[in-house]
C-alpha cells in the first residue's frame, strides 16, 4: 500500500497536470483545425490540408523554415508513415505544437495506430493528445516512448487506464542512451500497478527505462513500492499480456 507522503505527491502531481492541460488548450500558437476537414478525409490518407498543418506546426517546434530541407523530409515522412488509420512518426523532433494539434486531428480521424516514439512531446503535447483520446472510439496502439514526460504525464496516462476501455498496447519505455528519454520515477510506477488492477483491455505496456525503480530525488527506492504495486497488480490482472519493465532497478522483493 503507498504510503501517506507518496499519495501526497500523486495529488500534487494531479495539480500540475490540470496546468499542463491548461496551457494545451489555450496555446496561442497552436495550428487551427479546419472545421470542414471533418467531411473531406479520405479512406486511408490524410487531406492535403491535414498535411499542410502538420508540417506548419513541425516548423514551429522546430523553427525551421516551410521550404526548408527537414520541412520537406517530413512532408514526405507524412505521405508515407501517415493515414487515416495508422500515423507512425518517430523522431522528427515533433514537439508541444505537434503534439496540440494531434490532439485535435485525431478526434476526425479512425485512428487505430499513434506511433510517436522519440520526438520531444513533453508534458504538455503528451497531456493534449492524452484528453483527445478520451472518447476516441478506434485507437488501440500508443507509442509514447522517449518523449522527455516527466512524472505528472505519466501519472496521467497511467490514471487514463482506470476509464479506458479500448486501448490494448502502451508503450512509454526508452531505449539506452535515447536522447529524450521519458523521466519517471517510483510513483509512476505505483500509478500503473494500482490502475491497471481492474483493466480488461491492455494487453501490453511498456516501461523498459523509464526510472520507475527510483524516488522523485533519483534515489533507490529502498521500499520497492513500485515493483510491490505491479507484483500485485500482476496477481490480479489476468488480462495482461507483456509487462516490459526492464532496465528500472526494481529490485525482486516487490515481484516475487
Amino acid at each position: 500500500e503507498m504510503s501517506e507522503s507518496s499519495e501526497d505527491l500523486l495529488a500534487r502531481a494531479g495539480i500540475r497536470i490540470a496546468g499542463f492541460v491548461d496551457n494545451a488548450e489555450r496555446s496561442n500558437d497552436a495550428p487551427s483545425i479546419d472545421p470542414e476537414f471533418k467531411d473531406t478525409v479520405p479512406i486511408g490518407d490524410l487531406t492535403s490540408e491535414m498535411v499542410s498543418e502538420l508540417v506548419s506546426a513541425f516548423c514551429r517546434d522546430t523553427r525551421s523554415e516551410s521550404a526548408s530541407s527537414s520541412a520537406e523530409k517530413f512532408r514526405h515522412a507524412l505521405l508515407t508513415n501517415a493515414t487515416s488509420e495508422s500515423i507512425k512518426l518517430r523522431a522528427h523532433r515533433l514537439g508541444m505544437h505537434s503534439g496540440v494539434y494531434l490532439s485535435k486531428l485525431i478526434k476526425q480521424l479512425p485512428l487505430t495506430s499513434l506511433d510517436l516514439y522519440g520526438n520531444v512531446l513533453r508534458d504538455v503535447g503528451a497531456v493534449a493528445l492524452l484528453q483527445s483520446l478520451r472518447q476516441h472510439e478506434t485507437l488501440t496502439d500508443l507509442n509514447l516512448g522517449s518523449n522527455d514526460l516527466s512524472m505528472e504525464s505519466g501519472i496521467a496516462l497511467a490514471r487514463e487506464l482506470e476509464t479506458h476501455k479500448r486501448l490494448q498496447k502502451l508503450d512509454l519505455g526508452t531505449e539506452e542512451n535515447a536522447m529524450y528519454a521519458n523521466r519517471f520515477n517510483n510513483l509512476v510506477g505505483v500509478a500503473f500497478g494500482q490502475t491497471l488492477q481492474n483493466n480488461t483491455t491492455l494487453k501490453e505496456l511498456g516501461l523498459n527505462g523509464v526510472g520507475i525503480g527510483r524516488t522523485a530525488e533519483k534515489k533507490e527506492d529502498s521500499k520497492f513500492q513500485a515493483s510491490a504495486a505491479l507484483g500485485m497488480m500482476l496477481q490480479r490482472n489476468t488480462y495482461l499480456q507483456v509487462l516490459k519493465a526492464s532496465a528500472n532497478s526494481l529490485g525482486t522483493s516487490g515481484l516475487v
